[in-house]
């Protein structure tokens, strides 16, 4: 990475530190086509791009809306499944101090903002808000199935389940632009699971922490096709809705801030 980009990102998350702690502390509103899908027995998936500030918040402020109207939730984020055997929610700290935001390979998953999500979901937990989190990505050749079916290990009737993934991975029908037989996680779910819902997150162009296959900040072309910020997506296969978030903004590694911190 530049020693530009690093200096620019270090700046950002100086000036950002007030907009981490809200995360943590309060609910913004939410479309109220949104709130209607959280209903027990629904898994409801959310497409992302990795590294991104804007994308956690939203989906923060989603679990939040659906703990607030009393909505039991399970929360699933796209991080290794083993860590799901050392969860401690003693402190609402859950896996933010494991290896995953420590490693050398440090992708938009382990962004400043998704250490930020996992305290606030924690913070909601441990102050009695029906939500719990559970991880689970995977390796290998059957990547999205293995992750589909651990999602539904967590899923149940009487919670709504909210799931933060890549925009491909949340697709509910099989198939990628440069392989129309891929296998996606979401197809593979709504297969087993008739009451899944993907929603897109949509954007205009910004910036990102993107590794492919460098990690650095970068440029990504909008995919935004309104600015109505909750649309049902009747003309798009993969996803039923949109929710426009505007410009993303990167976020950096966590590990990054943490050694620029103590340096301070």
């Amino acid at each position: 990475m530049s020693t530009k980009h690093l200096f620019n990102g270090l700046a950002l998350f100086a000036a950002l530190t007030a907009n981490h702690v809200a995360m943590a502390t309060t609910c913004r509103d939410v479309p109220q086509q949104l709130v209607n899908l959280f209903e027990p027995g629904q898994i409801v998936l959310f497409g992302e791009i990795h590294g991104t500030l804007e994308m956690p918040r939203r989906f923060y402020d989603a679990i939040c809306a659906a703990t607030t109207a009393g909505i039991k939730v399970n929360v699933g984020l796209e991080m290794p499944h083993q860590f799901n055997a050392q969860k401690n929610s003693d402190e609402g700290l859950y896996w933010t101090e494991t290896t995953f935001f420590t490693q050398d390979y440090q992708d938009g998953r382990a962004s400043v903002d998704m250490n930020s999500l996992i305290k606030a979901i924690g913070r909601l937990e441990y102050d009695g808000k029906p939500v719990s989190i559970f991880l689970f990505d995977h390796r290998g050749a059957e990547r999205d199935r293995a992750m589909a079916d651990t999602i539904l290990e967590y899923t149940d009737r009487e919670s709504v389940t909210l799931v933060l993934t890549g925009n491909l991975h949340s697709r509910t029908a099989h198939g990628a632009p440069w392989d129309e037989n891929r296998g996606n996680m979401g197809a593979y779910i709504a297969e087993q699971w008739s009451e899944t819902r993907s929603i897109l997150f949509t954007y205009d162009a910004g910036k990102a922490w993107l590794c492919n296959p460098d990690c650095d900040i970068k440029e990504v072309g909008g995919n935004a096709q309104s600015d109505e910020e909750f649309v049902a997506a009747s003309d798009d296969q993969f996803h039923q809705y949109h929710w426009y978030v505007g410009t993303p903004t990167e976020s950096i590694p966590y590990r990054m801030y943490a050694e620029q911190r103590g340096r301070q």
